[in-house]
């Protein structure tokens, strides 16, 4: 009898897994096993090239791939990908795990109905106009990738919305007004924010800086400025810090000067794959007719983009983060600081937190350099907030929310993660991003706690300790 017991029971439950959350059993070994290897942050190939294509994007649950479906199938329902988000913890609609969950039913329900076998034609309604995903669910998603980091099973949630944005973008031309704005800006003015060309040096005013042309010399080090610290005031000071840096370690280098263009991260992240490819080859090209070793940049953004997208288009290029170009320096003896200039690493009013960079850190994998950097050539001891490293929130700004507002919620996600800044007792927030140092400085006060916090880079940090043995050597 038990034998026999143990028997049914036991084939009923194979029987049953397909129908159950059981299938993740062997969904899940299967999704792991085909998992891509490169950064989720780097989207797959769109085919733009295709004249008789209707539409760009998943505009049914069949146009989504089989990779994508399988992952579908994969969800254990944990919740871990929501608990996580960013957007989620502020009250907007963007929920990781129902999207997948939606469009896995959506799936079983496709199965059903448009399967030859019935008869059926399948379905052609989109998701968007059956109601299975909303363009409020979509333009909450920041990028960040904490999603895809906590899935047990490697479900790419991050993937999965900037197809359903590309689609809503390319092909329905629904964009929130200043997204498309800020598109419009970098196709006519090479910057989102519409300044004009001719002013993306004015930054340099009164600085002797080697600007870089097709005849010049080769150089070891590009610095590729970006919009931000083109234009931006706060982000000026920074480039001018690392210009800084660069000039006290004796290094070879060079900029673009006007020349240096957008590297269309904003219009990649926006899901207008169409002009982002467009740009990406203009820059490419001319990046190839300059004579150099290695890119730097200060923006993760910039260097995410040059890094990995630039690769589907021929631009290979060796790209460092400029921390991780400070680290290198510091640790062959190019770059040293004056140890008396060094704070005080017990000082109570001088406790210092660093906030990682989701393009930075989760999507590129750097932690330490900021922090080696923080710690040998500025002597700080860092107080880590809760959420730091591989589970560091968004400051808000990524997948192009730079550019516009998202709908919903019950405060801005920069105010939640200045919460987790106030809890350090901190008095200064360091970071590494162009975009996180905008939209710190432009929250501060909201949050309790964070009246006359001091936010900086990285750069500044170590280009005062430059300027204080500077002044000392002039005197």
């Amino acid at each position: 009898t038990l034998w026999s017991m143990h028997m049914l029971t036991t084939m009923g439950f194979i029987a049953v897994i397909p129908y159950s959350r059981a299938m993740h059993i062997v969904t899940a070994v299967l999704n792991i096993y085909t998992d891509r290897l490169e950064t989720k942050v780097k989207l797959r190939p769109l085919d733009l090239t295709n004249e008789n294509a209707e539409y760009f994007g998943p505009k049914t649950i069949r146009d989504f791939s089989w990779k994508d479906l399988l992952s579908f199938d994969s969800c254990t329902e944990c919740r871990r990908c929501t608990d996580i988000c960013p957007a989620n913890a502020v009250g907007k609609t963007l929920d990781p795990r129902e999207v997948i969950l939606k469009l896995r039913d959506a799936m079983r329900a496709e199965a059903l109905t448009g399967s030859a076998a019935a008869g059926n034609q399948p379905v052609t309604e989109g998701l968007f106009e059956s109601g299975v995903v909303t363009s409020e669910e979509v333009w909450a998603c920041t990028s960040c990738g904490a999603c895809v980091s906590e899935c047990p099973v490697q479900i790419d949630q991050l993937g999965t919305l900037m197809e359903l944005r590309r689609y809503q973008t390319l092909s329905l031309g629904e964009v929130p007004q200043t997204a498309a704005k800020a598109i419009e800006n970098v196709i006519q003015h090479g910057n989102p924010w519409g300044v004009a060309a001719d002013d993306r040096m004015n930054w340099a005013k009164g600085l002797d800086i080697p600007v870089i042309t097709g005849d010049s010399p080769q150089v070891e080090w590009l610095y590729w400025i970006g919009c931000a610290g083109a234009y931006d005031p706060a982000n000026q000071s920074v480039t001018r810090s690392m210009i800084q840096i660069l000039k006290a370690a004796g290094v070879s280098f060079a900029v673009m000067g006007k020349a240096e263009s957008c590297s269309g991260e904003p219009v990649k992240r926006l899901g207008d794959e169409y002009n982002f490819a467009e740009i990406a080859r203009s820059n490419v090209e001319n990046l190839k007719s300059l004579k150099f070793s290695k890119l730097v940049t200060h923006c993760p953004h910039c260097f995410n983009t040059l890094k990995n997208d630039y690769r589907e288009y021929g631009g290979d290029f060796e790209v460092f983060h400029h921390s991780q170009l400070i680290e290198q320096l510091a640790k062959t003896g190019k770059l040293t600081v004056d140890p008396s200039v060094q704070e005080d690493r017990n000082q109570e009013g001088g406790k210092t937190t660093y906030h990682d960079p989701c393009f930075l850190g989760r999507h590129n994998g750097e932690y330490e350099a900021p922090r080696t950097v923080l710690h040998d050539l500025a002597g700080i001891d860092l107080v880590e907030m809760t959420l730091s490293r591989e589970t560091s929130s968004c400051c808000g700004m990524g997948g192009g929310n730079m550019w516009f507002e998202s709908k919903g919620g019950d405060k801005q996600i920069v105010d939640d993660r200045l919460a987790h800044v106030a809890a350090t007792g901190a008095r200064r927030l360091v970071t590494g991003c162009s975009f996180c140092l905008i939209n710190f400085r432009g929250a501060l006060g909201r949050v309790k706690g964070t009246e006359g916090l001091e936010v900086m880079d990285v750069a500044q940090v170590v280009a005062g300790r430059l300027s204080a043995v500077d002044s000392r050597e002039k005197v």
